[in-house]
């Protein structure tokens, strides 16, 4: 296909001054075969993976038509997680950057009544999560007679995690008189249903082998045992030693686990899954995208809005529960035409499920070995230096600092007192116990001797009354004993 440029699109001048702050020179092939068909105003169906340049393809024929339109919802934008939410709207915010447009985020485990106020102020564009758009639909907090863009973003994402009622009910609150996108890696017949529905006359578009996930990512797994998996983590680190790495677990527990293990080593790693809050997730996948943590370990929950520029690695660490999934994953890595690994720790209970992959991707993972022990200690030695690697201390949760303050205080500090010596032969006396010396106890204070007596201390018998009656049940017990074996006088 020839090149071409955006400005061959007669796009407005903002939006052409807007792509090339962002660094887009010349549009990707998924690019160059929506944008003509968007300007023409047809619906589109794009079978694509992730990381081919979506995102621009849609949002830029949005973009330039709606710049010199009123302020009211004119696109509605659907994703399945938050991640990718925010993502999507961040890339339209830069292409609109120039414009007066607005664009603003909605989804849940965010405050809705703060959404409601950016939404009174007058919005353009809404990006979102099918459940919470669906409650600001039933809540009447925007008008959707407006609309005149639906796109449905990672459609077949949203059909696994079970939005697909959520979408149809949507998609009754939109004007019939629209133009719809539907963008999806794969084409279940979940999703065929809903373009035959709600779509009139789409555009089927499909980007080939040349953009296709397995022809640029080097896909391999490793034979290890259920009890090893950590530890070959830690070789794959050491061995490839990436500059920028993606680790994907199955559960929030494992990614907790292995964010724990990788610190513990003395990597920089940081976890991110749906159990987090927003804002919590939201700053850790900035400063992973910044370079501030080597190691970013998630959930498949989070896969589909994590975009990485130059990710060099994807390690499954579990082998993914569906088949799909292990394409989104190793999606992440080898986009816009680089190049990518994707490394699978599989056990001998995944090995059919690996095969099961093998056939819906269409290629072989190939099996790959370790290399011998003096490499790998080689390997160690280089991680370490690559990394920085500085093991912490074993005591590093013992709170020394405190210790420290009890040391120093005055709360803490015992008044020094005059060394009393014991007697020796008082000693003996205690052992042989006589009348005389039971008594009392003899110390030796300034070289002269002196007796201290000791007392039996009486208790008064009102006192024992009362500990009787504070504990019955200690009362019951020597009642009953001394039935049983009569009271020692």
């Amino acid at each position: 296909m020839s090149k071409i440029n955006f400005s061959s699109y007669n796009l407005d001048t903002k939006i052409l001054s807007s792509l090339t702050k962002m660094g887009f020179t010349e549009p990707t092939e998924v690019q160059q075969r929506v944008i003509p068909h968007a300007m023409k105003g047809e619906d589109l169906i794009v079978l694509s993976k992730t990381g081919s340049g979506k995102t621009a393809a849609f949002g830029i024929p949005i973009v330039n038509d709606l710049s010199s339109k009123k302020c009211k919802i004119r696109a509605l934008i659907l994703t399945p997680t938050r991640e990718l939410a925010l993502q999507v709207g961040d890339d339209i915010k830069q292409i609109s950057a120039d414009t007066k447009l607005k664009t603003t985020c909605v989804y849940g485990r965010h405050s809705m009544t703060e959404e409601v106020k950016v939404l009174d102020k007058g919005v353009d564009i809404i990006c979102g999560t099918p459940g919470r758009v669906l409650d600001h639909l039933q809540n009447a907090t925007f008008d959707p007679s407006s609309i005149e863009y639906f796109v449905l973003d990672e459609a077949d994402r949203m059909l696994a995690m079970g939005f697909i009622d959520q979408i149809e009910s949507i998609l009754k609150y939109v004007p019939k008189e629209r133009k719809t996108y539907l963008f999806s890696a794969t084409m279940p017949f979940e999703i065929m249903n809903i373009t035959w529905q709600y779509m009139t006359d789409p555009t089927e578009i499909r980007i080939e082998s040349e953009t296709k996930t397995v022809d640029r990512i080097k896909q391999l797994y490793y034979s290890v045992e259920k009890d090893k998996k950590r530890s070959t983590l830690y070789k794959l680190i050491a061995l490839y030693r990436p500059e920028s790495l993606l680790v994907f677990c199955n559960t929030r527990w494992q990614v907790d686990r292995i964010v724990s293990f990788l610190t513990d080593k003395g990597f920089s790693a940081k976890g991110i899954h749906g159990g987090q809050s927003q804002s919590g997730r939201t700053k850790t996948m900035k400063s992973f995208k910044l370079g501030n943590h080597d190691i970013l370990v998630a959930t498949d929950v989070a896969a589909r809005g994590i975009h990485v520029e130059d990710l060099e690695m994807v390690i499954n660490f579990d082998v993914p529960n569906e088949k799909d999934s292990y394409v989104h994953r190793i999606g992440r890595t080898g986009r816009v035409g680089n190049a990518g690994l994707a490394v699978t720790l599989a056990t001998s209970e995944d090995m059919y499920s690996l095969y099961e992959i093998e056939e819906h991707v269409g290629a072989m993972i190939s099996q790959a070995e370790f290399p011998s022990e003096e490499k790998m200690k080689e390997c160690y030695k280089l991680a370490k230096t690559v990394y920085k690697l500085k093991k912490k201390s074993p005591n590093r949760h013992k709170p020394e600092t405190i210790k420290h303050k009890k040391a120093n205080s005055k709360k803490f500090h015992k008044p020094k007192q005059k060394q009393l010596k014991l007697d020796k032969k008082s000693k003996k006396s205690k052992k042989s116990k006589t009348s005389d010396e039971s008594s009392g106890y003899v110390f030796v204070f300034n070289g002269e001797k002196q007796e201290i007596k000791k007392e039996k201390s009486k208790r008064p018998l009102n006192e024992v009354k009362h500990r009787q009656q504070m504990n019955p049940k200690t009362h019951e017990r020597r009642s009953l004993w001394s039935r049983i074996f009569g009271r020692k006088k």
